[in-house]
């Protein structure tokens, strides 16, 4: 498994959102499958502490970006990070999750659910699906929630970026079918941070619906004699 994984979603991943919680968990998991990561996350301590635990645990180095989402540059600056880094497979997990009242709610608090939970996605997927596609692999993975299925009080705007979320990585899958790019949406469930538990549970999960993906190509493939 660890061999076709590498071969389909290597060498290199990248996780946002990856000092705590689920992000850290794909880390880990990915780790496990044989492919490090680019660990991206505003806390470079935090960052720091996952990677050490990847490489005592799995023997594999992680590099780390300390970025900010909601920075209208971040992508020139995570570009410029990666630039001699084989990337096969994008795990956007990054979120912004405040609790309150729309009404009460501060307007620099609202753009950033925007940032960070839709237009990083999509900056994400632009950068990096039309290469996948181009070469007939990799993987483009969105963490999502059980939110994105009904407007939530006192959760609505992050409700509905997260049925952005849904919504952008369905219509992404049914463009790319066939492609040998897999996208998929994994939707968590409340608390926003998980205990560790559930959050490696969510990542494995994952994992195994991307093997799948992975295994049901090559057998479509050499059904069709393609190489």
């Amino acid at each position: 498994m660890t061999a076709s994984f590498n071969q389909r979603y290597g060498r290199w991943a990248i996780v946002t959102g990856a000092s705590s919680g689920i992000g850290e968990a794909f880390a880990y998991a990915l780790a496990a499958r044989g492919v490090p990561s680019i660990l991206v996350a505003r806390n470079q301590d935090s960052l720091n502490r996952v990677a050490s635990n990847v490489f005592e645990n799995h023997g594999l180095e992680c590099r780390t970006l300390a970025l900010d989402l909601a920075d209208p540059n971040f992508l020139s600056s995570l570009l410029d990070g990666i630039r001699d880094y084989d990337i096969g497979l994008v795990v956007g997990n990054a979120a912004y999750n405040p609790v309150g009242s729309f009404a009460d709610m501060p307007y620099d608090m609202i753009m950033r659910m925007i940032d960070v939970n839709t237009k990083a996605n999509v900056a994400l997927a632009n950068a990096f699906i039309p290469a996948f596609k181009e070469r007939g692999r990799g993987g483009f993975l969105l963490v999502g929630s059980t939110e994105s299925f009904n407007g939530m009080p006192h959760s609505a705007v992050y409700s509905a970026t997260k049925a952005f979320v849904l919504s952008f990585g369905e219509a992404l899958w049914g463009e790319l079918l066939g492609s040998g790019v897999d996208v998929a949406v994994c939707e968590k469930r409340a608390p926003a941070e998980p205990p560790v538990p559930k959050c490696n549970h969510v990542a494995a999960r994952s994992m195994e619906i991307f093997r799948r993906l992975g295994v049901a190509a090559a057998l479509r493939d050499a059904g069709s004699g393609v190489a």
